[in-house]
């Protein structure tokens, strides 16, 4: 039967997500004068994990299509799968080592580059996202990076 590959799929990922939700709940929500606490971010990304699973389960069934998206992945887009992992875990290597806003510039440059973005659009694009963020965890919501 057609969409049984999206509801076993969608179940697992609701698990995932009831299991984040459920991590999460006892963090704070947020202080008293309305910033968002270290529990805010995970349990709204938990939410619309379970409902974008509980989605893929219906159009499964409903549309008796699935979407096949691991096939898809390994077979046609392998090379860029591995590249981006690459980049994630040499981001993630090397978050201690070099400052938050050029190791986010290099990785985002390095993900512009796997996935063909222009060479201009993609460093303009790098260094503006990257000291965004820098500017609003920093600055505004007084995060330390």
């Amino acid at each position: 039967m057609k969409g049984k590959e999206d509801a076993i799929s969608g179940v697992l990922f609701i698990l995932l997500g009831l299991a984040f939700l459920a991590m999460s709940w006892s963090f704070p929500k947020g202080s008293q004068d309305g910033v968002p606490g270290p529990g805010y971010f995970p349990i709204v990304i938990s939410i619309f994990l379970i409902a974008l699973s509980l989605l893929m389960i219906v159009i499964g069934f409903v549309e008796k299509t699935s979407f096949n998206f691991f096939d898809e992945l390994f077979k046609v887009n392998l090379t860029t799968f591995l590249l981006t992992n690459v980049a994630i875990i040499g981001y993630l290597v090397l978050w201690s080592v070099i400052p938050f806003v050029l190791n986010t510039i290099v990785f985002l440059i390095a993900l512009g580059m796997i996935f063909r973005r222009g060479l201009k659009a993609n460093i303009v694009f790098s260094i503006t996202v990257s000291v965004a963020i820098y500017l609003l965890f920093g600055h505004v919501f007084h995060v330390m990076l």
